[in-house]
């Protein structure tokens, strides 16, 4: 992808799901896209007695990056808040191991060139 020049749009979105010993793609950077992720929030839904394995990775084209593994007691949430860029055919994916059902939305911006 070229350095963006000229005329093209920012919008900010946000997507949400629910995992239980599962993974899922949360995001995917299309052709002209640059996505910024601003944050993402995990709850762990589990009993106070119960943990639940969270997961955050990147797909770079080649390979699985893991950036964030945690466990997250029960009835807690967690929050990132740094920034994290992806670049065409970057995928942003959220897993949990633990068979308990955990529930993150990612707010991010798009900025599309096409």
């Amino acid at each position: 992808m070229a350095i963006p020049s000229g005329k093209g749009t920012e919008v900010l979105k946000n997507v949400s799901g629910q995992q239980a010993n599962s993974a899922a793609s949360a995001l995917t950077a299309g052709t002209n896209e640059i996505i910024l992720i601003m944050s993402f929030y995990i709850y762990s839904t589990a009993s106070l007695t119960t943990n639940s394995l969270a997961k955050v990775y990147l797909y770079n084209g080649s390979a699985d990056i893991t950036i964030w593994l945690q466990t997250i007691p029960g009835f807690t949430t967690f929050t990132w808040n740094d920034p994290i860029v992806l670049h065409p055919t970057h995928i942003l994916k959220i897993s949990e191991h633990n068979n308990v059902a955990m529930n993150w939305w990612v707010s991010y911006l798009v900025q599309d060139w096409t």
